[in-house]
């Protein structure tokens, strides 16, 4: 699991990165597991840091 981009939308950090989809192309509960840490992410050093 890893970040490939990080964007500011505001003061807000935008964490993006691959998703992980089944032979069905819906989300597998890794993509959860990613959105849910990228959200963490987000939300604890929007705070602290912003792009220069």
């Amino acid at each position: 699991m890893g970040a490939d981009e990080v964007i500011q939308q505001g003061d807000v950090l935008v964490f993006r990165g691959p998703f992980f989809l089944d032979d069905e192309g819906l989300p597998t509960a890794k993509t959860t597991a990613v959105f849910n840490i990228f959200k963490h992410l987000a939300l604890t050093l929007s705070s602290r840091y912003h792009l220069a």
